[in-house]
C-alpha cells in the first residue's frame, strides 16, 4: 500500500459507487434518519429495490465429490427472491482448485453466498434488520449501533461494487434478515480447510469492500465512522480530532482487520498532543478519475492465504494522467491470530 505526501496521505480515492459514500456513511447507516448527509439519501431513498428479469426455477446438480447443489436458472420475466444456499461443504470442504474462479460463477442475484462471521454494526444512529435485501423491504427492527449479531453469508441485488447492492443475511437473537453489508464490520474466524469455494468467494467479497472501507476510517476518520471534527486546524495543518483516542489505541483496533505487517503509518497521518486528543493531517483529496473498483476473481488458494484479483476502472482523461482504462491489483487475505485478515491491498490515493 503507497502513501504520498502527509497533506495527501489521508485521502481516500472516491468510487463513484462505492468510496465516496462510505466516507461519510456512519449516519446513512441510521436509516430512520435519511435526511442526514447525502450518502444517507441515497442509501435510503431507494424505492422497489433491483427488479430482475428472471423467472427462478430450481436447478440440481451433483458433482463428481457427491455435493448437490440447487441453484437458481433464469428464464422469463419476475423478481427473484433471496434463499440461502447451504451445502455439505460447509461441513467438510470439498477439493479446491488451484484454477483461477470467477466469481460470476458463483453469484447469483439475490442469493445468499454462505460464509459464518461475527459482525458488529457500525452506525451512530443505529441500522434496520429487514426481511428482504432492499431498502424497500420491511423492517424487521432497528439495531443498535455497536451491536454484535451472526452474519450467515452476502447477497447481491446489483453490481458488487455498489454499496447499495451489497447485503448481508444477518441473525440477531431470534430476529434473521438483511442488512447493508456497508455498515456491519465483519470477523471471520472459519478455519481455511473448512472454507468450500462458495465461502471463500463470499469472504473476499465482504472483507475487500469493508477493508476499503475501514482504510478510509482509519486514515481520515480515526477508526470512527462518520466521526464530527471541531473544525479546529493548528498551526502545523492538523484538524482535531473527538472522541479521545491514542495511537497505540488506533493501531490495536487497525490489526483486528488488517494483518501485523499489513502498513499503518499512522505517526505520518496523526499528532498527538497534550491534550491527549489525536489531529488528523488536513488537505484531503480524491482522486476523480477513479471510477470503481471490481473484486472479480479468486487467483490462488494455499494453507493459509487466499489471493483475490482486483479490477480497477479509471475514467479516461488524457490531458490530466496517461493512466489505462482498466488496472490489475491484487488482494490477499492470511489467516492470522485464528481470524481472516486483509493482507495486500492497494490504496488508491
Amino acid at each position: 500500500m503507497m502513501f504520498h505526501k502527509r497533506n495527501r496521505i489521508c485521502c481516500i480515492a472516491a468510487a463513484a459507487l462505492l468510496l465516496t459514500a462510505c466516507a461519510d456513511a456512519g449516519s446513512s447507516a441510521a436509516e430512520s434518519k435519511p435526511e442526514t448527509t447525502p450518502a444517507a439519501q441515497s442509501a435510503e431513498t431507494t424505492t422497489g429495490g433491483i427488479e430482475t428479469t428472471t423467472d427462478a426455477l430450481a436447478e440440481t446438480t451433483t458433482d463428481a465429490a457427491g455435493t448437490t447443489t440447487t441453484a437458481a436458472v433464469t428464464t422469463g420475466d419476475s423478481r427473484t427472491t433471496a434463499a440461502s444456499t447451504t451445502t455439505a461443504a460447509q461441513q467438510t470442504a470439498p477439493e479446491i482448485s488451484d484454477e483461477p474462479v470467477a466469481f460470476s460463477n458463483y453469484f447469483r442475484i439475490e442469493q445468499v453466498l454462505p460464509i459464518r462471521c461475527k459482525g458488529t454494526v457500525t452506525a451512530p444512529d443505529g441500522l434496520n434488520m429487514r426481511a428482504e435485501p432492499s431498502t424497500s423491504g420491511k423492517k424487521i427492527k432497528l439495531i443498535k449501533d455497536g451491536t454484535e449479531l451472526e452474519v450467515e453469508g452476502i447477497v447481491l441485488t446489483g453490481s458488487i461494487y455498489s454499496y447499495e447492492d451489497r447485503w448481508l443475511k444477518v441473525k440477531s437473537g431470534s430476529d434473521e434478515g438483511y442488512m447493508l453489508a456497508e455498515y456491519v464490520n465483519c470477523v471471520c474466524t472459519e478455519k481455511p480447510e473448512t472454507l468450500s469455494m462458495e465461502n471463500r468467494v463470499a469472504l473476499g467479497s465482504i472483507l475487500y469492500y469493508q477493508g476499503m472501507r475501514l482504510v478510509n476510517d482509519f486514515h481520515r476518520e480515526g477508526g470512527v465512522p462518520n466521526l464530527n471534527r471541531t473544525g479546529r486546524t493548528n498551526e502545523e495543518g492538523f484538524e482535531k480530532l473527538t472522541p479521545k483516542k491514542t495511537i497505540a489505541k488506533l493501531r490495536e483496533e487497525y490489526h483486528i482487520y488488517f494483518a501485523k505487517a499489513f502498513p499503518d503509518d499512522f505517526d505520518y497521518c496523526y499528532h498527538q498532543e497534550t491534550d491527549g486528543y489525536l489531529w488528523t493531517a488536513t488537505g484531503y483529496g480524491d482522486n476523480v478519475l477513479l471510477d470503481y473498483v471490481e473484486l472479480n476473481r479468486l487467483d490462488k488458494s494455499e494453507d493459509s492465504a487466499l489471493t483475490y484479483n482486483v479490477t480497477v476502472h479509471w475514467r479516461k482523461d488524457d490531458d490530466f494522467f496517461d493512466y489505462p482504462e482498466y488496472e490489475e491489483m491484487v488482494f490477499r487475505l492470511v489467516y492470522e491470530d485464528g481470524s481472516w485478515k486483509i493482507a495486500e491491498m492497494k490504496s488508491l490515493y
